[in-house]
C-alpha cells in the first residue's frame, strides 16, 4: 500500500464509532481471517509482551470449548423414543381392540406393552376359539368378560398355578344355559377370585348350593349382579356383607332382601310394585350412596329418603308419580341429602287424581302438549269438551316437563345456600317441541340456571334430554337456552341439551356407577 493509500486509510478508520470499528474487524475476520491472522502473527513477533497476553487469552477460549455441553439435536420425537416403561403405561390404558393395535405399531411399541403386557380389560363374550387364549400372559387384567360355555377350552397355566391376581371384576355368561358349564368352570378353575370385588352372571343356571360354594371363593366381593334361579334366603349369609345387589328375585323376595341386608348397602336398585307394601321406613339406608329406581311411588321413595340422608347419585325412571308427587319427591331429594351430586328423573306422565272430568280435561292437555291439532278431536266432541281442550292446551305447556322442572327449580332455591362441589341433573323426555313448548321449557331452565348461578355450587350441569329432536329444533333450542345467561355453555349433543358454567369440569356422559 502507498503512503498515499495508508494515510486515507488511517483517516477512514478514525471516523469510525466503536460499534462501526466493530463491525468493521468482524467483517473482515469473515472475508479475510487468514490475513487478520498473518498480520497479528508478525506484530506479535515484535512484541513479545503483548504476545503472551494473546497465547493465554487462545488457550482460555480452547479450555471452555473443551467443556461446553454439545447443543441438542433437533431431531423429530417418535412412538419409539418414548421409555418403554411410559408406552406400556400409557397403552394399559386401551380398551382390548386399540391395545393389540398398538401392538402392531412396531417393535419397541410390542415389546413395551409385552414386557410384561398391561391390557387391563378383556372381554371374550365375542370370541369363539378360546384355544390360543392363554390368561396367564395377562398379569395387569383387572376386568374379565367370559363365557363359560368355552371356559374348558382355555389354555391352562404352567403348573396349574392361579391367574390375573389383580382381577377385581368378573363377568360370566353361558351361551347355551346349561349347569353343566358352571359345575364345570367350579371343578377347574384356575383364576384368582381373591382381589374379586364385583361380580356379574348373566343368563347362569346354577344349583344354589354351588352358587354358595362359589361365593365362598370371593373374600373382598362387594357387588353382586346375578340373573337366575338362586334361592335367596338360602344364601342370605353370605350376601349380609355385601355393599349392592342386583337381582331380580320376584317383589315379594325383594322385600325381603331389602329388609334383611338393604341396612349395608351403598348401591340399591328397587322396581316398585303397587300391590306390596314394602315399608322402606323401617328399613335404616344410612349408607345408602346410590339409588336406582324403576317405577317407584311417592310414598316409597318418602319411606326411604327418611334415612337415606347421604345419596350421591339418585335415578328415577318412569316414576309412578303425578306432576305434584314428582314435583315434591325431587324437592325432597336435594334439600334432604346434602350430599347428592347427580339426579336422573324421567317424565311423569301418570295424570293427578282428579274426577272423572277433569281427568278427561287433563288427558287432553296431554294431547295439547304433544301437538295433537283441534281438528284431530273428534266431530262430535261436546261443547264442554272444545272448552277444556282450549283451555288444557294453554295449560298443557304451561306443565310441559310435568312435576320435573318444578320440583328441581324448587329444590335449587330452598339449597342455595348450601355449598356444593359439583351437581349434575338429567332430565329425560318425550315432546313434540312446538314452539310454545320450547318457550315454556326455556323458561323454566332458566330459572333453574339463575338459581344455580347464585347457589353456591361450583360446578353445575343441567342436561335435558329429548327424544325425536330434529337438527332445526335443537338449532332453535340452543339459541334460546344462549340468551339465558352469558355465564353459561350451551350445545347440543344428539338428543340433549346441555348447560353447564363457565369452567364446568363435569363430564355428564360419564357418570360413574357401581353398577
Amino acid at each position: 500500500m502507498s503512503l498515499t493509500g495508508a494515510i486515507r486509510f488511517g483517516s477512514l478508520l478514525s471516523q469510525l464509532t466503536p460499534s462501526e470499528v466493530h463491525t468493521f474487524l468482524s467483517t473482515l475476520i469473515d472475508q479475510q481471517s487468514n490475513l487478520v491472522l498473518t498480520a497479528l502473527f508478525n506484530y506479535l513477533q515484535r512484541e513479545p509482551v503483548i504476545a503472551k497476553s494473546f497465547n493465554n487469552l487462545a488457550a482460555d477460549i480452547q479450555k471452555s470449548r473443551r467443556q461446553r455441553t454439545p447443543p441438542p439435536q433437533r431431531n423429530k420425537r417418535t412412538l419409539d423414543t418414548i421409555p418403554v416403561e411410559l408406552i406400556g403405561n400409557i397403552a394399559s390404558y386401551l380398551p382390548q381392540a386399540s391395545y393389540f393395535s398398538l401392538c402392531r405399531t412396531n417393535r419397541i411399541v410390542y415389546i413395551s406393552c409385552n414386557t410384561p403386557n398391561q391390557l387391563q380389560h378383556i372381554n371374550l363374550m365375542k370370541t369363539d376359539d378360546y384355544s390360543r387364549i392363554a390368561l396367564e400372559h395377562y398379569p395387569s387384567v383387572v376386568s374379565l368378560s367370559l363365557n363359560l360355555s368355552n371356559f374348558q377350552k382355555l389354555q391352562r397355566p404352567r403348573g396349574n398355578q392361579k391367574v390375573l391376581s389383580k382381577l377385581k371384576f368378573l363377568n360370566l355368561t353361558v351361551q347355551h344355559m346349561s349347569f353343566d358349564s358352571f359345575s364345570h368352570f367350579m371343578s377347574t378353575n384356575f383364576i384368582d377370585l381373591r382381589q374379586v370385588t364385583r361380580l356379574q352372571c348373566d343368563d347362569v343356571l346354577f344349583q344354589t348350593e354351588l352358587f354358595a360354594q362359589f361365593l365362598t371363593e370371593f373374600s373382598k366381593l362387594e357387588y353382586l349382579e346375578a340373573y337366575g334361579n338362586i334361592d335367596i334366603p338360602q344364601i342370605c349369609n353370605l350376601l349380609a356383607p355385601l355393599k349392592g345387589i342386583r337381582m331380580y328375585p320376584g317383589f315379594e323376595l325383594q322385600r325381603d332382601m331389602i329388609h334383611t341386608l338393604g341396612h349395608n348397602w351403598e348401591y340399591m336398585q328397587f322396581i316398585d310394585r303397587e300391590s306390596i307394601d314394602y315399608n322402606l321406613s323401617a328399613v335404616d339406608f344410612g349408607k345408602l350412596e346410590q339409588l336406582n329406581t324403576f317405577r317407584v311411588s311417592s310414598k316409597s321413595l318418602c319411606d326411604l329418603l327418611q334415612s337415606a340422608v347421604h345419596l350421591k347419585k339418585v335415578r328415577l325412571i318412569q316414576p309412578d308419580m303425578n306432576c305434584q308427587e314428582t314435583e315434591h319427591a325431587l324437592a325432597n331429594i336435594l334439600e334432604r341429602c346434602h350430599e347428592v351430586q347427580y339426579v336422573e328423573v324421567s317424565e311423569t306422565q301418570k295424570p293427578a287424581e282428579n274426577s272423572e272430568d277433569d281427568h278427561a280435561n287433563e288427558q287432553l292437555c296431554y294431547a295439547a302438549l304433544n301437538g295433537i291439532e283441534r281438528r284431530r278431536l273428534s266431530d262430535e266432541a261436546s261443547a264442554t269438551q272444545q272448552f277444556a281442550y282450549s283451555y288444557s292446551k294453554q295449560i298443557g305447556v304451561e306443565r310441559a316437563g310435568g312435576g320435573c322442572v318444578d320440583g328441581i327449580e324448587r329444590g335449587v332455591f330452598r339449597t342455595k345456600h348450601q355449598q356444593r362441589n359439583r351437581l349434575h341433573i338429567h332430565i329425560q323426555s318425550r315432546l313434540e317441541l312446538n314452539a310454545p313448548v320450547v318457550d315454556a321449557w326455556v323458561f323454566r331452565i332458566g330459572r333453574i340456571v339463575n338459581w344455580l348461578q347464585s347457589s353456591q355450587t361450583q360446578h353445575f350441569m343441567l342436561r335435558w334430554s329429548n327424544e325425536g329432536t330434529t337438527d332445526d329444533q335443537k338449532r332453535s333450542v340452543v339459541q334460546k337456552l344462549t340468551d339465558v345467561s352469558s355465564e353459561i355453555s350451551v350445545y347440543a349433543a344428539d338428543c340433549s341439551f346441555v348447560i353447564t358454567n363457565k369452567h364446568c369440569n363435569i363430564n355428564g356422559f360419564a357418570e360413574k356407577w357401581k353398577f
